[in-house]
């Protein structure tokens, strides 16, 4: 088995960015959420407000405005294109997908290049996170609890901060365009 991180490793972007900035064009209510948005993000940047709590603030937001399950099947008519083709050449039905980006998000395109999904659980009539952010030590919590006794034979990456899961793999390897670098397991122990 293979795992991916998502934004920036198989997707040309943040999903969830482009996501609101596709539902931004089409609704423009959503106007009205920008100042606390970028609140929030000024309190985030300064360290004063969790990231969790950031991004559902910001969901909670998004999905107050739009038909999410029309917009999210509009956005990948729009955006399957950034898919990254190096990924769609070797991509198996074995791989599995790991993002701290929503799965409402993120299920339809797994579903259609027929691939596991493990993301965020957050609520697309409400918002709410239904359990922790995807991410860090988090994705392997997650992986070791839907797959256990597995160990991934490789796993990609466009971020260091996905160590943890290259820990546990037996190949990493961090992605930078369509640039794909293995990376030195001495880096992995000495506690990035």
């Amino acid at each position: 088995m293979n795992v991916y991180d998502f934004d920036g490793t198989i997707y040309d972007g943040d999903s969830t960015t482009d996501f609101y900035r596709y539902c931004l064009v089409r609704t423009p209510g959503m106007l009205l959420s920008l100042p606390d948005n970028a609140l929030d993000g000024v309190k985030f940047m300064c360290k004063t407000l969790e990231r969790q709590t950031f991004k559902e603030r910001f969901m909670r937001r998004l999905v107050r405005h739009v038909d999410v399950s029309r917009m999210v099947d509009g956005f990948w008519r729009s955006n399957r294109k950034r898919m990254k083709q190096w990924y769609l050449a070797q991509r198996d039905p074995s791989d599995l997908v790991i993002s701290a980006s929503p799965q409402f998000l993120l299920e339809p395109i797994c579903q259609e290049l027929g691939v596991d999904l493990i993301a965020t659980d957050v609520d697309p009539a409400t918002g709410t996170f239904l359990g922790p952010n995807m991410r860090d030590e988090q994705k392997v919590r997650a992986f070791r609890k839907a797959y256990p006794n597995t160990t991934p034979a490789e796993f990609y990456s466009d971020s260091m901060c996905d160590a943890p899961m290259m820990r546990i793999a037996k190949r990493a390897f961090l992605v930078r365009g369509s640039t794909i670098t293995p990376v030195d397991r001495t880096e992995l122990t000495n506690g990035l």
